[in-house]
């Protein structure tokens, strides 16, 4: 007998052994700080019992803890109701328990809102937009006559807990009121860390996306009354732009279509980061961060085609990323026509212009630009009182101006000393010339020369006898000057 029980123990053991050694698999259950602790006051203090204690001497009595601010009957429950509430009960008798210098239903709240959130309600201030009331608030309800604390939130259904409903400290869980009923309410200041809010959402998608609009859609766990609701949206996830959309109504599903609903345009093969949010009891509630990629190419290229130049030549093809302005080319590379004047860029070669020299371009697509010619008028050029050859002494001033014929309004003239553009204007001065230099008049419309004038050379006298009297003549300030201008200019 001695040996099969020792068998049986070394089996048992082996056995005992190996269920210890099996991995365990436990499942978590997300229960959050707020619904342990509720879960904790229902046990305190259970439906239908009485919150209030028996009274065998005076300080015990309702009154007397009252004027006190006295807690020592907080956690107090019975099976008895209150034998009266004008503090005067007998011998053994139940009278209404204090906490927070309140009783009976005000006294009860104040004890549930504490158990829930550690922070007494007399140091909370009132809020007067119950459209915003949330789980764990403390409520005055019923004509300012009645307190409570809200347990669960369904649209404007809420499901409460209080204490007094029957008129003699009788505890009375779930419950439910409209929120209608509330005159004000008091909301934790450390609500978030004791509420979940970031359960709100079950899952978020992006439905489908185009070069230039996307549908981003988000369900969440349950029906919530929201009094705003929307997303976050942007290409970088440190630089997310809100776009808000005003609700008071209960909500299961959100989608937004960006370019019909939003007015929001996208960018062609652009990632997009994206998250939702909803407004619900006074807190924003976010969904986790989810993204998607547009249709599309993410640059371009703007081609120019010379569109029967006779010179000259196209300026250099531009690339354009997508969702930026591009500035088009100049004429660059001096494009010219015989009899024609180059006025612009069209998208055909027989189009009408479509924009200006060095105008702007926002579209998304590749695109070849053509020079848009127009007919040259008899425009011409002339230096006022032009000479072939013309000598001055050693730093002379000399003003130059213009005879054009047949202008028109927007062209300009362009001085050229040396070759170079060196400015505009109908006039233009050279100061305390001291080196020869060739000077001549170019009549431009939109970067295009019209006419020119003939070229004038001018020949400074740099003699060692001009530069001496130059010296002499700038000391009493008499250097000379010349004008070939208009009288008066």
């Amino acid at each position: 007998m001695k040996q099969l029980h020792k068998r049986l123990f070394s089996v048992m053991l082996a056995v005992a052994l190996v269920i210890v050694c099996l991995p365990i698999h436990f499942t978590a259950s997300a229960v959050s700080l707020f619904d342990q602790r509720v879960s904790q006051l229902r046990q305190k203090f259970p439906n239908g019992a009485y919150w209030n204690h028996p009274v065998y001497e005076d300080w015990q009595r309702a009154d007397v803890l009252l004027a006190n601010w006295n807690n020592a009957y907080g956690d107090s429950v019975t099976w008895t109701p209150c034998a009266t509430h004008n503090g005067q009960p007998g011998y053994g008798q139940c009278d209404c328990n204090v906490f927070d210098g309140g009783m009976q239903c005000w006294g009860f709240a104040n004890r549930i809102f504490y158990g829930i959130f550690g922070v007494y309600a007399s140091n909370v201030g009132n809020r007067w937009d119950r459209e915003n009331v949330a789980v764990g608030d403390w409520i005055r309800v019923e004509n300012d006559q009645h307190s409570a604390v809200v347990l669960k939130r369904n649209g404007n259904t809420l499901t409460i807990v209080e204490g007094n409903r029957d008129g003699n400290c009788k505890i009375v869980w779930d419950r439910q009121i409209n929120v209608s009923s509330i005159t004000y309410f008091k909301h934790s200041p450390n609500w978030h860390d004791i509420v979940p809010d970031e359960s709100c959402f079950s899952s978020t998608s992006c439905a489908w996306a185009t070069e230039n609009d996307a549908k981003i859609e988000a369900e969440l766990n349950s029906v919530y009354y929201c009094t705003s609701i929307g997303f976050y949206y942007g290409t970088s996830t440190n630089n997310l732009t809100k776009y808000t959309e005003p609700k008071n109504e209960n909500v299961k599903n959100i989608w937004y279509e960006m370019i019909g609903e939003c007015g929001i345009r996208l960018n062609p093969a652009t990632k997009y980061y994206f998250k939702f949010f909803i407004v619900t009891g006074g807190a924003e509630c976010q969904s986790d961060l989810n993204s998607f990629t547009t249709k599309g190419s993410s640059t371009y290229t703007v081609t120019y085609n010379a569109n029967g130049a006779t010179s000259g030549t196209v300026p250099a093809s531009q690339t354009k990323n997508s969702g930026v302005t591009l500035t088009l080319a100049k004429n660059t590379g001096n494009l010219a026509k015989t009899g024609y004047v180059l006025d612009g860029w069209a998208t055909s070669a027989t189009g009408a212009k479509a924009y200006d020299l060095g105008g702007t371009y926002t579209a998304n697509a590749n695109v070849t630009l053509y020079a848009h010619w127009v007919k040259a008028s008899a425009a011409a050029i002339a230096i006022h009182n032009y000479t072939e050859n013309k000598k001055v002494s050693y730093r002379t001033t000399i003003t130059f101006s213009a005879d054009v014929t047949n202008p028109v309004s927007g062209d300009d003239i362009h001085w050229f000393i040396d070759g170079q553009d060196s400015g505009t204007g109908e006039t233009f001065t050279v100061q305390n010339a001291k080196k020869s230099f060739t000077v001549q008049a170019k009549y431009i419309r939109n970067g295009s020369v019209i006419a020119a004038s003939e070229v004038e050379n001018v020949t400074v006298d740099t003699s060692f006898v001009s530069k001496l009297i130059a010296v002499i003549r700038s000391i009493f300030g008499m250097l000379p000057k010349v004008t070939q201008s208009y009288p008066g200019i």
